[in-house]
């Protein structure tokens, strides 16, 4: 087409040539005479009578009064047609027949058409000629589009519907995103396989990637995902902030940040990455493959990105975590290591529970006090990660979910039969119960939606973790929200999130940094206290994980101890002996070889002191009667401490433990009826009544009995009269 645009709204007097010809121009319209100019949205507004201005108002201010100046007006609605939420909502109320050739018209050359090519039913569902100019004189009203008539010798009445630049590339991005899902928006198979076959083609070539285009996506995405990393990943981004932003977004942020930090990126690094608008980043990060700028709506799914989003698509950010790896070991002051202190506490509550009347309010807390005395015989050492509160909350949760206590109905707790045989469950059956009961944990308020899910993907990433030295405690979480937020189509969680909140007034919606604070909150206060992983600390704050070798047996299901092996700690030939045992009676316990069953046998007579990869333990007189009064003599002490030490135990450690031992008196009290008779001739015949024997609980000398309840059957005291036993 060969035209230009006149500025006189067709809506006014008209030109010389037309008036008083009676020409009838709708409103909003100008005349084409020339070559075409691209309309941007001030001048597109400027060309607009005040009244026009005013109906557009309405619409785009929430139906707020219209001021009467033009330039009052004009300045609100600029901003409102470039706002990308506004814009969004208002298409989001527009009728059926606008939206459909709003949705035509941007797929147009330079988002100009003629009422031909709108009509067209090949650019989708039948539209009549007078529905098609209806909806564009209702577009024209509310500020989406302007009406121009082409005055020619061949198209004489012609009229063009143009979108002004800068709000078609707004419209056009703001439709393509309803076309992508999350597989297209944030995985790079997902995006290859949206592209057209043309676009593909251009994208590989431009990259450099000899691979077929019409192949499979996910082996054109492999093919790239492995010339990028062999590259570099960022080798071709040009501009130096926006190479360091991308590779921070990466590291930092996982691949997914709020449009508005990634400005702040690029403005730390130069102004010039800074001035980047959306469509030529989008653009950019596209065509090298790398990722997309995306406002994708993910309420359905119970997901929520908060607005404008830059995304580095899954394999991308993969790589790039990849490369942040070899960087080594996050630095680290020490590290923190439960062992299997859990379940020797957990195994102390339960002792406390057969053993101490602990009354519960109604809702089955437990008083402050008995918490306190509670806390007090913990062996779980209190570090950064997990105070004793906590620790506490931990097991009070597992015993009543493990259905190992239940309440009286005088509000005290006392053990169930699963309980009373607990201490007796294997230690592979113990663990493995506590992490299942870990894995389907609810949280409050429908919080654990997403993360129940995440749990058991973050489960099994770690055994595939490439080292078994310590990652970035954010690496692998950064990887399972990914993968998980590019699969929400495929696993179906838009159905399920529908399901579990359909009667829900307000369901809630995790952004993707709740998503990542759930699975690091799950590794800190649920996988390290069980001594499924290990914890770096830095600064007192977590930096780094690493895998258990339990860990890794609990995750793949094997056994975790089969008893204590003693081949397998030897000094000869084999892995060495686990324990030294000091003459200050510190005790230390080296990680090699299976040391489990190790540390939960040690935690029965020593105190934790140290939390690290060589755990430290101290032995003294409470925690040696603390082993005695459960059962574990100190014979056994002294012989676990023997068969398992590097070196002999001193002697003055071996000495007191026996002498703190036999310290230790046990005392019986039970409550009953005592029964005394004047000789034990009369003792011996009121214990020959079967009614008496049913309630016997032992002879405590030959004239007195100790019984569990009175005796008050009358056939009973009838027969004991009839021998000559009354009783007074």
């Amino acid at each position: 087409m060969s035209s230009t645009e006149s500025t006189e709204p067709m809506g006014a007097a008209g030109s010389k040539k037309g008036k008083g010809k009676g020409v009838r121009r709708s409103r909003g319209s100008s005349r084409v005479n020339g070559a075409a100019t691209e309309v941007r949205i001030p001048e597109f507004l400027k060309k607009r009578k005040v009244s026009e201005l005013q109906e557009m108002w309405g619409f785009w201010q929430n139906g707020q009064r219209s001021p009467t100046r033009k330039q009052e007006l004009l300045d609100p609605l600029v901003e409102s047609l470039a706002d990308e939420e506004i814009v969004r909502a208002r298409i989001a109320i527009l009728s059926d027949r606008p939206r459909e050739v709003l949705k035509r018209l941007v797929r147009c050359d330079r988002y100009r058409a003629r009422l031909p090519e709108l009509v067209d039913s090949s650019n989708g569902r039948d539209l009549e000629t007078y529905e098609v100019e209806a909806a564009a004189r209702a577009l024209s009203k509310r500020g989406f589009v302007q009406v121009l008539r082409e005055h020619s010798a061949s198209r004489r009445g012609n009229e063009i519907y143009v979108i002004p630049r800068d709000l078609g590339d707004l419209i056009m991005g703001l439709l393509k995103e309803e076309r992508r899902g999350p597989w297209q928006v944030f995985s790079l198979a997902g995006h290859i396989e949206s592209l057209s076959a043309a676009r593909r083609a251009a994208s590989l070539s431009a990259l450099g990637c000899d691979v077929d285009p019409d192949a499979d996506p996910l082996a054109v995405a492999t093919a790239v995902r492995s010339l990028l990393r062999d590259r570099g990943v960022l080798h071709a981004v040009a501009d130096k902030s926006l190479r360091e932003a991308l590779a921070h977004t990466a590291v930092h942020h996982g691949g997914i940040v709020s449009r508005a930090d990634f400005d702040e990126l690029l403005r730390d690094g130069a102004a010039a990455g800074a001035a980047m608008d959306r469509r030529q980043l989008q653009t950019e990060l596209e065509d090298l493959c790398l990722g997309t700028i995306t406002t994708l709506a993910l309420g359905d799914f119970g997901v929520d990105l908060g607005g404008e989003t830059v995304v580095l698509f899954t394999g991308i950010a993969d790589v790039l975590l990849d490369d942040a790896l070899q960087a080594g070991v996050p630095e680290h002051d020490r590290v923190d290591a439960a062992r299997v202190d859990l379940l020797t506490d957990l195994q102390q509550f339960l002792n406390l529970v057969a053993s101490t009347p602990l009354r519960v309010t109604q809702g089955r807390t437990i008083y402050r006090a008995a918490q306190h005395r509670i806390l007090d015989s913990f062996i779980f050492h209190e570090d950064d990660l997990m105070d004793r509160e906590a620790v506490f909350g931990v097991l009070y949760s597992l015993a009543f979910g493990l259905e190992l206590v239940e309440p009286t109905d005088e509000s005290r707790l006392r053990l169930t039969d699963k309980g009373k045989q607990w201490d007796s469950v294997d230690l592979t059956e113990k663990i493995g119960a506590i992490y299942a009961r870990f894995l389907e944990e609810r949280l409050p308020d429908g919080r654990d939606f997403h993360v129940r899910r995440l749990r058991r993907a973050l489960a099994k990433a770690l055994t595939e973790a490439p080292s078994e030295d310590f990652l970035p405690l954010t690496d692998v979480p950064y990887r399972v929200r990914n993968d998980y937020i590019a699969n929400l189509e495929v696993e179906g969680v838009q159905e399920q999130y529908k399901n579990r909140f359909q009667y829900t007034y307000s369901p809630p919606k995790e952004s993707p940094d709740d998503l990542l604070a759930g699975l690091i909150g799950y590794i800190v206060t649920r996988l390290y206290p069980l001594g499924v992983v290990d914890i770096a600390i830095a600064d007192e704050k977590a930096v780094g994980v690493c895998l258990t070798d339990l860990g890794r047996r609990l995750i793949r299901g094997e056994r975790l101890c089969g008893g204590i092996d003693e081949a397998q700690f030897t000094t000869v030939g084999g892995t060495p002996l686990p324990l030294v045992v000091n003459p200050d009676f510190e005790v230390l316990l080296f990680p090699e070889g299976d040391v489990n069953e190790v540390a939960h046998t040690l935690g029965r007579f020593a105190s934790r002191t140290k939390s690290e990869r060589v755990a430290h333990y101290r032995i003294s007189r409470e925690t040696v009667e603390r082993a005695l009064v459960k059962g574990m003599p100190s014979d056994e002490v002294l012989t676990f401490l023997t068969e398992h030490s590097r070196m002999p135990v001193p002697q003055n450690v071996a000495y007191s433990i026996r002498e703190w031992a036999a310290r230790v008196r046990f005392a019986t009290q039970r409550e009953g009826v005592v029964i005394t008779t004047t000789d034990a001739a009369s003792l011996d015949t009121v214990l020959a009544v079967d009614e008496v024997q049913r309630v016997l609980v032992e002879r405590i000398c030959p004239t007195a009995a100790l019984l569990r309840a009175p005796i008050t059957d009358w056939d009973a005291l009838q027969l004991l009269r009839s021998l000559g036993v009354y009783f007074r």
